[in-house]
Order: structure tokens, then C-alpha cells, then sequence
């Protein structure tokens, strides 16, 4: 450097961030502003790594861990996937001591094969339902929240359990719901949900789109627990079959048990997607013929659905009866 040339002036950074004695009142509003939005950009960033980045790291994380208990229990108590054909539907479950030793409200375990979906269920009481809604099974706070089962439902008796779970953007909870095209339902037409009483399989009947916004059309509650009798169960399934997108080569009877898996939906505001299974019964086979599904031509959905892309709602007999009549309901088995 030459003799006389002017170099770096030390902390000439800093002082055109931070006001200094002498700046004008121009120039200290300046930096005034300019350190306000410095925060600003530092703080979003902050926040933005700590919801891209970090915590699902750290629900992974914590999911890992308690994957690890429940799937010793399991290799420990029966060898062999009951999802293979090699196990009863009705064999009885690993135990869920310790899971009930981590969180008593613990009542089961959801798997879905070619997902991620493996988790523990957890059910709060009637007097906070949605208390899993944003926390983990540890009772911690987290955006993943929990799989949880719906308050109102009784896990040894109840004709519909409802379980609900976060679409995750990072894929994990019941994110992979979304991915259930009619090829995707071909290679998991089964899931799996144990109890502390029993392992239990269920065949896939229906996948929905549903709204839960009445100005998107009349609102079908896909959330029911409880049901008149047979007859009214019956047309509530029927109603579930006429708005699936994939027709699904399981038959059902009244006697069946249903399992629904409820996730976010982004086709709306407030949409949902819906599976729903029924229980593997005692001697069935647990294999589907999935070479018999396909895409349903004439699923029903709500008039916001047309509104946007177009095409007639399609018309389809009002009660169970009325459709196997027309024989539009060879699934249906007295």
C-alpha cells in the first residue's frame, strides 16, 4: 500500500449501522431503520429454522425413540408381521406396559405400510379432546402434535374409531394419507392398529375429500361415533362408499368395525382427507385383491369441488336400500 493511501477504517461497519454522536437526524433514522430490519430478518430466520429445520428434527427424533419401545415389545412378544398373513388378526398384542410406563394415555399403535406412518395413539378425556392436538406423547409442546384418538370413542365397543393426525409439510405424521391414489392403495390396501388388547388388522374401504365448512357445501360428518341401529350404520358406510375416489374390493357387513384416519387437506380451505378401514374379522383372509380397484368415475364430492374444476355431480340413490335395489351396492353383505 502506498505511502499516504487511505485503508480500512476500523469498525467503519459498524458505524454505519449504529447511530453514533454527531450523525444528523437523517442518518440516525436511517440506521434506526436499518437495525429494526436486521432484527427483523434474524428473527424470522431464527423462526423459520426452528419450524423447517429443527423441530422436525426433534419430532423425529422423539418418534425414533419411542418407535424403538414399542417395536422391541413386538419382536419380543410374537416374531413375524401380521401384515404379511403370517399372524391372526386377533392375536393377542405385544404388551404396552412400557408404553403406558412413558404416557398411560397411550391406547394404541397406528402403522401403515410404504409410509412413515408408525406412531403411538393417544386419547385425552372428554373434557380436553384435542389436548394431542400440539403435543407430543411426552405432554410437550410441538406443531407435529400427536395421532390421537377421538375423546368420544370406546376402544373395545365403539362401531367407528376416529383417529386424527397433522399433514405435516416434512412428510411425518399423517402427511402420507395424502398419497392414497387408487395405485398407491394397491400397494397398502391394509393398515395395522394394536391395542394393549389385541393386534388388529384393517381393510381399506374408503378415501375421501370432504369439507368441513358449510359455505363449501353440506358439510357429511365423517367424525360419527354413534349410530342408531344397523340400518342407520349401514347408510352411513353407504354414504362413505358413493365419496370415495377409489373403489375398493372389500365387502362390509353390520357387524363391522370401521377405523378412520382424518388429515388436512390443502384442495380447500379446511378440507380433509379421509381413510377409512374396516376390522379384518376372525378366519378372513387378510389379503385384498387389489387387481379388482380402481378409481371411482362417480365420486361424490362437495359442490365447492365442481365449482372449481368442473364436471356434474354425479346423482346416486339416497339410502343403502334404495342402491342395492338398483344393484349399486354388491359390497354391502346382510
Amino acid at each position: 500500500m502506498k505511502q499516504g493511501a487511505a485503508g480500512p477504517k476500523k469498525g467503519s461497519f459498524l458505524r454505519r449501522i449504529f447511530p453514533r454522536r454527531g450523525d444528523g437526524r437523517k442518518e440516525a433514522v436511517r440506521k434506526i431503520a436499518l437495525l429494526v430490519l436486521l432484527c427483523i430478518f434474524i428473527g424470522s430466520g431464527a423462526v423459520l429454522l426452528r419450524i423447517t429445520i429443527l423441530e422436525p428434527m426433534e419430532a423425529q427424533k422423539e418418534n425414533d425413540s419411542i418407535r424403538r419401545v414399542y417395536h422391541t415389545a413386538v419382536s419380543e412378544a410374537a416374531p413375524g408381521d401380521a401384515a404379511s398373513g403370517g399372524a391372526s388378526a386377533a392375536e393377542p398384542a405385544p404388551t404396552f406396559e412400557n408404553l403406558k410406563n412413558i404416557n398411560p394415555d397411550i391406547v394404541g399403535w397406528i402403522r401403515v405400510p410404504n409410509t412413515v406412518i408408525d406412531y403411538p395413539v393417544l386419547q385425552s378425556g372428554r373434557d380436553d379432546p384435542e389436548y394431542y392436538l400440539k403435543r407430543n406423547y411426552l405432554k410437550k409442546p410441538s406443531s407435529h402434535g400427536s395421532i390421537f384418538l377421538n375423546a368420544e370413542c370406546d376402544l373395545k365397543t365403539g362401531r367407528n374409531l376416529v383417529l386424527y393426525g397433522h399433514s405435516m409439510n416434512d412428510g411425518q405424521m399423517f402427511a402420507a394419507l395424502l398419497k392414497y391414489t387408487p395405485e398407491f392403495y394397491r400397494e397398502s390396501p391394509v393398515v395395522e392398529f394394536d391395542t394393549a388388547e389385541k393386534k388388529s388388522l384393517w381393510k381399506i374401504i374408503a378415501v375421501i375429500k370432504t369439507n368441513t365448512r358449510p359455505e363449501q357445501g353440506k358439510v357429511f360428518p365423517f367424525m360419527r361415533t354413534e349410530f342408531s341401529g344397523d340400518e342407520d350404520y349401514r347408510n352411513y358406510v353407504y354414504q362413505l362408499r358413493i365419496r370415495s375416489t377409489v373403489n375398493a374390493p372389500v365387502d362390509f357387513r353390520a357387524g363391522d368395525r370401521l377405523l378412520t384416519l382424518s388429515t388436512c387437506s390443502y384442495e380447500f380451505k379446511d378440507f380433509r382427507t379421509v381413510i377409512v378401514a374396516r376390522e379384518v374379522r376372525d378366519g378372513e383372509e387378510t389379503k385384498v385383491d387389489t387387481g379388482k380397484a380402481g378409481a371411482n368415475p362417480k365420486a361424490l364430492y362437495p359442490d365447492c369441488w365442481y365449482e372449481k374444476y368442473g364436471g356434474k355431480k354425479p346423482e346416486w340413490p339416497e339410502t343403502l336400500k334404495e342402491a342395492e335395489k338398483l344393484g349399486l351396492a354388491d359390497w354391502a353383505i346382510d
